[in-house]
């Protein structure tokens, strides 16, 4: 009987330049597959998991005499 496990993680930062707006996203995904295999003499029981996480932070830096505008720019959408 063995297990194995493979965990794969994978963060990306986008940075710019002087201070303010941060965004961050996390997705995480797991995956688990078992195969289990019979012969006269043994069992063996194979199981894999594999979890990915992605997190991305988003950065905006801006000059602080754009603060007012850039933040309104921002929250509009919203």
């Amino acid at each position: 009987l063995f297990h194995t496990t493979t965990t794969t993680t994978t963060t990306t930062t986008t940075t710019t330049a002087a201070a303010a707006a941060t965004t961050t996203a996390t997705t995480t995904a797991t995956t688990t597959a078992t195969t289990t295999t019979s012969t006269a003499a043994a069992t063996t029981t194979t199981t894999t998991t594999t979890t990915t996480t992605t997190t991305t932070t988003t950065t905006i830096y801006f000059h602080h005499r754009m603060g007012r505008e850039l933040y309104l720019f921002i929250a509009e959408p919203l």
